[in-house]
């Protein structure tokens, strides 16, 4: 006996009461209508028409008289298990069928749609014991196995079949997915215990096509997802002769995306094409002398000819843009209009391609991005492989017209343009674009000198190496063999990322070389500077006009040998590599620096000592050293567990450059390694909280190296930090913020150092850190100590206290402009008082100006116009009370 209603618990949320599962539930129409559409058609043989009267029977060609919605039934299915066997009992069946007067069929479609159906197989009930089965249920249960034989039921005995629905359930099932949790648990629930309606095949048979009187029909079949077969008739007609007729615009211009751009480019450009192109030169890219660097543009420029032979004009803006990019046609232009960095044409693709920038609208290929975003675009596309050319406006259009105003003869109607950078992986500068990457870029110039006509089968190699983001050469030059060994030792310490190969390209041991040691690095041809052009240009330009004796000690050398080869191979490498800078337009931002170190100690073999820097004696091991031996890459090409990646627990950039040149180069001092061995020991153990304070305040500061490097290169006001260069971004604040970052890389090594030197022990132990730490130490001297450290010591940063006191660094930084500290400059002082002085005279006129007018303190106040200041404003109503001697 079932408990009353009120002794019944709630059942818990998201749950249903057991007495659910025994009450009748409704159907939803459409289910119902399919279920019993299927029960009608097993008992009357497969047609409907029986049941319905026999002025009803649907003629031939007819549709069925009978709709799903006109078919409504209500089953109530009890179930019970007898012997693990379920079994549903029909205990009420109630079905109306609602007759509709039949319509007529649609006309006969030429086409035939054969549905195929798939049989399944029949089904094998599990047997069950009559003496089990209620006596006066047996019928029902018969009917009931009956039905799932004919329906092809699965094993399980449930009269639905997820194979035998329609394919046009599967757009149910992508729209279920939308619906919430609860509807969809419903809708299954309801459409499992509906029946599924039996499938019959269904033929559509085309009507017999018209006899054809001068062509033959042919059938084509397609079959789509759903496996529906369609059968068309297809009459061929004879084709016309095409008419040839020239192209138009609207013909290549129907296109969309790239495309439409390809087609308008064969269309309007047509000395762009492969069979059409040259150089600036007039030569075609079949001759040896060709430069892919020019375009040579047509003879009508301004005009140029469409492919039907047309001229068309171009702007004036397009021309400019057109005349720099056939003098860098292997470059992708950033054309400067207003506030933007426009991309044309094919450096439209570009910037698609590789900065994700959308196409502007119109016919041609445009893109673009504003100012702000120069360094981060920039950046990517040179070290994308591309060689990136900087346009920016000289002058503003008040200046042009202030310009067209003095000469009458002027007719420019665009502001004037200059080329002011070039940017490729080897030539970034600004501290912005070499954040991302701490390892050094270097650009190479090899000059091979040629074998010599001795048995040995050696000849003289010039190698320069410039890291632009440091400002640091390194130059040399020296006897190499046939296999070019100590270049190959020279390249796997460097790992160049450019590689300036002549016109007539390298020779044969030193491409080997260059491919086997620098695979990744980019080969660009330039042409090769002699040793007597590289120093008249170094004279000429005034590179090292600072420096005392005229060059620095390595170029010096190189210039002053009695050998030859020697001075032609090295000065001749090192000039290429300055010219080329000059090419970029940074010569001045790094040549003048002066960080020329030599490659090799001269009058020593260079096959010993190849790789040595000036101060310390080193191992010289050669490039199958260094890659057997795993120093910096392994032999997957990556840097997992080698040596440089075991040791590299560096947190600045320099520490980490510097780190590399010394696992290339190992010391072979026994003293200078034992003076190391102690500075690490102490620096892990008495000092190690003194060496966290270092790593954390180094590790916070900006690449101090780099930052002094551009901080003197921008000295130059060259290139785009050029005073005529119009740069609506502020771009004083950009140099002041490059200064605050060397003096804050200064002071983060000055802090670090006094946080070792505080220690006392450390220092005691250690010759070296002190050495390293402490100003004009005795102990810096020392050879051991000398060798170990490369001759550096602590420099007297006194001056930088005197800067810290001059002025707030933080508020600098984000006002971008320096305000200095009350003291710092007496003159300063002294115009500051007298305005300060002045302010205040003019402040009490005012308050005697207002007791004499009768004002309040806001109707008499001082207001600025255009370029007059401290004019006075007062309403109308006083204006009676203003004295006469008032200008």
């Amino acid at each position: 006996m079932a408990p009353p209603k009120s002794a019944q618990k709630a059942p818990p949320p998201g749950q249903r009461p057991i007495s659910a599962f025994f009450s009748a539930k409704p159907k939803t129409p459409g289910s119902a209508a399919k279920g019993n559409a299927g029960a009608l058609a097993a008992s009357s043989g497969g047609d409907v028409s029986t049941l319905c009267g026999a002025g009803d029977a649907p003629s031939k060609g007819a549709r069925s008289p009978v709709k799903d919605d006109d078919i409504k039934a209500t089953r109530e299915v009890k179930r019970f298990k007898t012997n693990d066997d379920v079994v549903d009992d029909v205990v009420d069946v109630d079905m109306t069928i609602a007759s509709a007067p039949a319509e007529v069929s649609t006309p006969p479609e030429r086409e035939c749609v054969m549905e195929d159906v798939v049989n399944k197989p029949p089904s094998v009930k599990k047997p069950t014991k009559a003496a089990s089965k209620p006596r006066g249920k047996a019928k029902s249960n018969a009917l009931a196995s009956d039905d799932d034989d004919d329906d092809g039921g699965d094993e399980s005995g449930s009269d639905f079949d997820l194979g035998d629905e329609d394919d046009d359930g599967d757009d149910d099932d992508l729209f279920d997915e939308d619906m919430s949790s609860e509807e969809s648990e419903s809708d299954d629930e309801d459409f499992s215990e509906s029946e599924s309606p039996v499938k019959k095949k269904k033929t559509k048979m085309a009507a017999p096509a018209k006899k054809a009187t001068k062509t033959t029909p042919k059938m084509a079949t397609t079959t789509n997802a759903r496996k529906k077969t369609t059968v068309k008739t297809i009459t061929a007609t004879p084709a016309k002769p095409a008419e040839k007729k020239d192209l138009s615009a609207a013909d290549v211009l129907g296109g969309v995306g790239p495309e439409q751009y390809d087609a308008r480019q064969r269309f309007k450009f047509p000395f762009l094409l492969p069979e059409n192109i040259k150089d600036a030169s007039g030569r075609r890219p079949d001759d040896p002398d060709y430069d892919p660097s020019t375009l040579l543009l047509p003879k009508t420029f301004p005009k140029f000819k469409d492919a039907n032979g047309e001229l068309w004009n171009v702007s004036p803006g397009q021309q400019q843009w057109w005349k720099f990019k056939a003098a860098n046609f292997d470059s992708v232009l950033l054309f400067k209009m207003g506030k933007f960095y426009e991309m044309y044409e094919m450096d439209a693709h570009v910037g698609v391609r590789d900065l994700g920038l959308i196409y502007m609208r119109g016919e041609q290929p445009h893109a673009g991005f504003p100012e702000k975003n120069y360094a981060m675009h920039a950046e990517q596309l040179a070290r994308n492989g591309h060689r990136v050319v900087c346009i920016e406006q000289t002058e503003t259009p008040a200046q042009l017209a202030e310009r067209k105003k003095n000469d009458p003869k002027c007719k420019d109607t665009v502001v004037r343009r200059e080329m002011v950078q070039v940017l490729t992986k080897g030539t970034m500068v600004d501290m912005g674009m070499l954040n991302s990457s701490p390892d050094a870029a270097f650009v190479c110039a090899i000059i091979d000198g040629g074998l010599d006509d001795g048995g040995d089968g050696g000849g003289w190699i010039g190698l320069c190496a410039a890291d632009c983001g440091t400002g640091r050469f390194l130059v040399g030059a020296w006897r190499d063999d046939e296999g070019a060994g100590c270049l190959r030792t020279a390249l796997a310490e460097l790992r160049p990322v450019e590689i300036l190969v002549p016109h007539a390209g390298l020779s044969a041991r030193t491409k080997m070389a260059a491919l086997d040691m620098c695979p990744s690095a980019q080969h660009r041809t330039f042409k090769s500077t002699t040793a007597t052009d590289a120093i008249q240009d170094a004279d000429c330009e005034g590179y090292f006009k600072n420096i005392k004796g005229g060059y620095p000690p390595a170029i010096k050398e190189l210039r002053d040998t009695a050998c030859d080869p020697e001075r032609e191979c090295g000065l001749g490498a090192w000039g290429t590599v300055v010219a080329y800078l000059r090419a970029a337009l940074i010569d001045a931002d790094v040549v003048p620096q002066g960080r020329v170190e030599a490659l090799h100690t001269t009058g020593v073999d260079s096959r010993e000592h190849l790789a040595r820097w000036a101060h310390a004696s080193h191992v010289a091991m050669d490039a199958a050293a260094l890659s057997g031996l795993e120093v910096l890459e392994n032999t997957a090409g990556g840097t997992a567990g080698t040596l440089l990646a075991s040791l590299d627990r560096c947190v600045s950039g320099p520490g980490r450059r510097l780190l590399r040149q010394w696992v290339c180069r190992p010391l072979t001092s026994a003293a200078a390694i034992r003076a190391r061995q102690v500075a690490l020991s102490t620096l892990r153990g008495s000092g190690v909280e003194a060496t966290g304070m270092a790593r954390k305040l180094l590790r916070d500061a900006p690449d101090t190296e780099r930052a002094i490097s551009r901080v003197v290169g921008s000295s130059s006001g060259k290139g785009r930090d050029a005073a005529h260069v119009v740069l609506y971004e502020d771009s004083a604040k950009a140099k002041l913020n490059d200064f605050l970052s060397a003096l804050e890389g200064i002071r983060a090594a000055r802090d670090a150092a006094a946080a070792i030197a505080a220690c006392e022990a450390t220092c005691e132990k250690s010759p070296l850190l002190k050495a390293l730490c402490v100003p004009g130490c005795d102990e810096a001297r020392r050879e051991d100590v000398f060798t170990a450290i490369g001759g550096a010591s602590m420099p007297d940063l006194t001056a930088l206290t005197a800067m810290e006191a001059a002025f707030d660094w933080g508020a600098a930084k984000a006002s971008g402009r320096i305000e200095p500290a009350r003291g710092v400059d007496a003159d300063l002082d002294a115009a500051e008082d007298a305005l300060a002085s002045a302010d205040a005279n003019l402040a009490s006129w005012l308050d005697t100006a207002r007791a004499t007018l009768g004002g309040h303190k806001t109707d008499v106040v001082f207001v600025s116009a255009n370029k007059d200041t401290h004019l006075v404003e007062l309403p109308d109503r006083l204006a009676g009370k203003v004295s006469s001697h008032w200008g």
